[in-house]
């Protein structure tokens, strides 16, 4: 599949999973302030009247946004690193961890809401299928396009953040924040550092075979 149907594949995930919550959650969400402030939340009620003869399993509405989501995200990380994602993992698996932290955080009742264990499946069924599709691959060297796929991934976790924050209750915003702001920076460095010493080790490697 090519980087480009990965991307507009994700991008129609995203849509769909906002469509859900538009139209059959509560409007307690970040989103809905949100789309009133663009000019879109005229079009929210007219939304809602027209699917409200429609009674979607519980399933449909609180847990399949969340697997659309975290689809989605492994999509896009996958088009960006395409063979190569096994060097990528930690920026792919740091944001739906985020996520499965924030679900136990609501089962503590540090934070508003309610634990559910499909969303956790939801994050981790995605992820799942990539560790088994690049696990095993063999790591390829370090060449000049690994800083830019670093930089996209980056920018693309935070990207997902934000997304992932329109769906969160406005009493859950600060906890989030927080969390995800510790965790990308945390994830974002460690794959900075993680380039730097495979970029060092593939020089050594090229001067000593050129020794030779």
């Amino acid at each position: 599949m090519g980087k480009y149907i990965k991307i507009a594949i994700s991008f129609i995930l995203l849509v769909i999973g906002a469509m859900i919550y538009i139209c059959f959650r509560q409007k307690s969400a970040i989103m809905f302030p949100f789309l009133d402030s663009i000019g879109l939340g005229s079009f929210v009620d007219p939304l809602r009247e027209l699917t409200s003869g429609i009674h979607p399993p519980d399933v449909v509405i609180y847990n399949l946004p969340d697997c659309l989501w975290a689809t989605a995200y492994v999509l896009v990380m996958s088009s960006i690193w395409g063979l190569d994602m096994r060097n990528g993992m930690i920026l792919l698996t740091i944001l739906p961890m985020v996520a499965i932290m924030f679900e136990f955080l609501q089962l503590l009742t540090i934070v508003p809401g309610t634990f559910d264990i499909l969303d956790i499946v939801s994050y981790l069924l995605p992820l799942a299928v990539v560790w088994l599709l690049y696990l095993g691959k063999k790591t390829l060297n370090y060449d000049t396009t690994r800083l830019r796929k670093s930089l996209a991934s980056i920018f693309v976790a935070y990207l997902f953040a934000i997304i992932a924050g329109g769906s969160a209750e406005e009493g859950d915003m600060t906890t989030y924040i927080l969390l995800v702001s510790i965790a990308l920076a945390v994830g974002s460095a460690i794959q900075l550092f993680k380039d730097r010493r495979d970029m060092l080790r593939s020089l050594k490697k090229g001067k000593n075979h050129n020794k030779k």
